[in-house]
């Protein structure tokens, strides 16, 4: 009965030709509603043609669906999500945007109701609704990629990755969620085959950590063979050597937690970089003004290793997985 997926093939002239066939009376839906309420906003968001109207048909769609004020859903989302997928195949690119907008809150910030958290699906089980939401919007997942495509509208490429980073986060095995995106908005990718996560961002960065673990552990080797040959004292040298060590240590477990998509790889990314970046800083102003080609080269060196770091831990945060960090738009 509920999330039913339609024929993804349906011509234009077809779309949304199936919703008189639904009986929305029979399904738990807000109090509010009229007769064909839910039926005339998916057809308003069908027919939008300007920015004022998509606002105000995403509100009514919301609030047909649930409580848009309060960030509520009842069990009917499920019959409707089907039609939204219909959108995002066919309708124009406002309606698209439109779409995935409600798409995005839904997945992203609402909640079912109070009272209506569990469904029963179509062999009798009891479910919870928003599982059953999640892998509905999920089962859209030729739909999501198409607007998701690099040759899309920018707001409905960025909706699009930001919907399938939501889908990730709330662990949906569905076709969207396996796709791979290299980019800011998608960090994580999933294996089909496996279920298991891996880093889908840009990857310069892995090789960045893993040359900085070299350098560190290149230079570990080096002071550790002039203790022992008697060049520098034990008590100057072996702290530096513990902390070269540290850090050739922590720049490949980064790598390998960054590749295989763990969130703490990334902030161990981030930390370690931000720390030779201060360490590049350091360097750089102890050397001013230069007055030695020594002190010059510190200074030059000292800078770009500061740019490179600094802006390696910011392309990394920006690919972060947002969906966790996804917020609801206020727009009332």
């Amino acid at each position: 009965m509920f999330g039913d997926k339609r024929s993804a093939d349906v011509g234009q002239e077809e779309m949304l030709e199936s919703l008189d066939s639904i009986e929305w009376g029979a399904l738990p839906q807000p109090p509010s509603n009229r007769v064909g309420e839910l039926s005339a906003a998916l057809r308003a968001l069908a027919a939008v043609g300007s920015v004022e109207e998509a606002e105000r048909v995403y509100h009514q769609v919301l609030y047909a669906l649930g409580n848009n004020h309060a960030g509520t859903y009842y069990p009917v989302v499920l019959a409707a999500v089907p039609f939204l997928g219909e959108l995002l195949q066919h309708g124009s690119n406002l309606a698209r945007q439109t779409t995935l907008d409600i798409l995005v809150d839904l997945t992203g910030s609402f909640e079912p109701e109070p009272g209506f958290e569990t469904v029963v699906d179509q062999t009798g089980r009891s479910v919870r609704l928003d599982r059953a939401m999640y892998q509905a919007v999920g089962d859209l997942g030729r739909e999501i990629r198409t607007c998701a495509a690099a040759e899309a509208p920018d707001r409905q490429r960025s909706l699009a990755r930001e919907l399938i980073s939501q889908l990730i986060e709330k662990g949906v095995g569905g076709s969207a969620a396996e796709q791979v995106f290299d980019g800011p908005e998608g960090m994580v990718e999933r294996d089909p085959s496996s279920g298991s996560q891996r880093y889908g961002g840009p990857r310069w960065p892995i090789g960045l950590l893993l040359g900085i673990a070299s350098v560190q552990l290149l230079a570990a080797t080096w002071k550790g063979i002039r203790v022992m040959m008697g060049y520098e004292s034990p008590s100057v040298a072996l702290p530096l050597l513990a902390l070269w060590a540290a850090l050739a240590h922590w720049g490949v477990l980064a790598a390998r937690w960054l590749a295989a998509g763990r969130e703490s790889g990334r902030y161990l990314a981030i930390g370690l970089l931000l720390l030779l970046s201060l360490h590049s800083a350091w360097r750089a102003s102890r050397s001013l003004p230069p007055t030695t080609a020594r002190a010059q080269s510190r200074v030059v060196g000292g800078g770009l290793s500061l740019v490179v770091f600094a802006g390696t831990a910011v392309v990394l945060w920006r690919s972060r997985n947002q969906s966790g960090v996804a917020t609801r738009r206020t727009r009332e």
